[in-house]
């Protein structure tokens, strides 16, 4: 199908549906299990035009999410992304969503960066960070209810998208010329663990 039906279809969807907030485009690894990553609705166009960045290594991945050690992809090459494009007919809403869960208060209000905030790491290097979802600043909202996500039905999903400040909020960092300005989300979680 030709990009410019498939911008027919995304279209016509979305007059359909206005209330659609977000696309999660799946692709499934070698063992069948679907992953992928949610795209906000202002972006939901890159997947039915010019393609939108995935993981390249994703339909190499076992069933616990990683790449295996004899496999380059992944591992060795930076992770490197490929484009995904919709398939048509492919578009359906998520009928076992629940509540559009938003977090009660900012957790980034009045932050402002600074050089102690800036994380180097080498290749390969991982850095670790413990969140205790029971604390006010990750509390979320829907319908007037604030609650703690780890009260919540386990079909209640979340992600954590890693945002850096925009440039011109580093722009007078030491470390400015190194900082990624993209975003990385999370594997999908509820309080009580991984989902993905």
């Amino acid at each position: 199908m030709k990009s410019d039906d498939l911008k027919k279809e995304l279209d016509a969807y979305l007059a359909a549906r206005p209330e659609t907030r977000f696309m999660e485009p799946l692709i499934a690894d070698m063992n069948g299990i679907l992953r992928g990553k949610r795209v906000g609705v202002d972006d939901l166009g890159k997947a039915f035009k010019n393609g939108v960045n995935t993981c390249a290594s994703t339909p190499m991945l076992n069933t616990l999410g990683d790449t295996f050690l004899t496999i380059p992809y992944g591992l060795n090459d930076g992770d490197p992304d490929a484009k995904a494009f919709a398939v048509a007919g492919s578009l359906a809403p998520v009928p076992w969503a629940k509540k559009q869960w938003a977090l009660a208060h900012n957790p980034c209000q009045d932050a402002w960066p600074s050089d102690v905030d800036v994380v180097t790491l080498a290749p390969e290097q991982r850095k670790r960070f413990d969140f205790e979802f029971s604390t006010e600043r990750w509390l979320v909202e829907a319908d007037g209810q604030i609650k703690q996500i780890g009260t919540l039905d386990g079909s209640e999903q979340f992600r954590l998208i890693y945002r850096p400040p925009d440039e011109a909020a580093s722009q007078y960092l030491s470390h400015k010329d190194i900082i990624w300005h993209g975003y990385m989300p999370s594997r999908v979680f509820h309080g009580r663990g991984n989902i993905d």
